[in-house]
């Protein structure tokens, strides 16, 4: 695997309607990194549509060092202008549907029967085999099976899988968004349009130095500070009978000058 492609779309925030990124296509983007990652592959990540669309710098903060915008009019054929840019690819990666537009899952389906590679959606994992991946697949009823894939192949990614995203504002700025010639037909997946960035530290997570308030601990760890109070010396009787107990009373009162007799 040398290879690989991302599609991504631009999403729509649940209550807003603001356009940000699509979870789905998220996801697929922190796979693919991981395994471009892994296997010191190639990667490009192509997102087709309005290139001024306010959601493309987020998957730059998600970790996305280059984003490949392919221009598309209302009569472009979307899914020949996609397959022209990952007919080079090993493995394409993408969400399972978008999350506005028509959103009805198919691109991924039309693109698997444009380029003549075989598809596998609902993925949960990917991992890499011997001359292909072996990809977790979800089913109903909690049921999980793993499939041998030969490549090339497309995997959509279920909205399900347990990926962590990492979200960085500072990427944006690293980041770069190139925009592709309208018609372009080369099918190099390392585009000349992405220059290549510079390998650069990772910024520091800041850590509250305050320990006042305990900050710096889980939120379990601070609850249980809070119902459990600190031992100071003090006796616990259960035991004994009422007259006893009360006579240890008696004897804490007197012994903190709290009572005169």
């Amino acid at each position: 695997m040398k290879q690989i492609g991302v599609l991504v779309s631009a999403g729509v925030h649940p209550i807003t309607g603001v356009a940000r990124y699509a979870r789905n296509d998220a996801l697929a983007l922190s796979m693919g990194l991981q395994l471009a990652d892994s296997h010191a592959a190639q990667m490009a990540i192509f997102y087709a549509g309005d290139p001024e669309n306010v959601a493309l710098a987020e998957y730059l903060a998600l970790g996305a060092p280059c984003v490949q915008v392919i221009p598309t009019n209302a009569d472009d054929d979307l899914v020949q202008n996609l397959a022209a840019q990952l007919s080079k690819s090993d493995l394409i990666i993408t969400g399972s549907r978008a999350e506005s537009g028509e959103s009805s899952g198919l691109l991924a389906y039309l693109l698997a029967e444009k380029l003549g590679i075989p598809l596998v959606a609902n993925a949960l994992a990917i991992k890499p085999k011997d001359n292909g991946v072996e990809v977790l697949q979800f089913l109903p009823k909690g049921k999980r099976r793993r499939i041998q894939l030969t490549l090339p192949a497309i995997v959509a990614v279920h909205t399900l899988a347990p990926v962590e995203l990492k979200y960085a504002h500072a990427r944006i700025l690293t980041g770069e968004l190139a925009v592709l010639p309208q018609g372009n037909k080369n099918s190099n997946l390392k585009s000349m349009a992405c220059n290549e960035i510079p390998t650069t530290h990772k910024p520091a997570k800041l850590k509250a130095a305050d320990k006042k308030y305990g900050i710096h601990k889980t939120g379990h760890a601070r609850m249980t500070e809070a119902l459990v109070s600190e031992s100071k010396g003090g006796l616990v009787v259960i035991g004994q009978n009422s007259v006893e107990k009360a006579q240890v009373i008696l004897g804490y009162l007197r012994e903190h000058h709290l009572i005169d007799f």
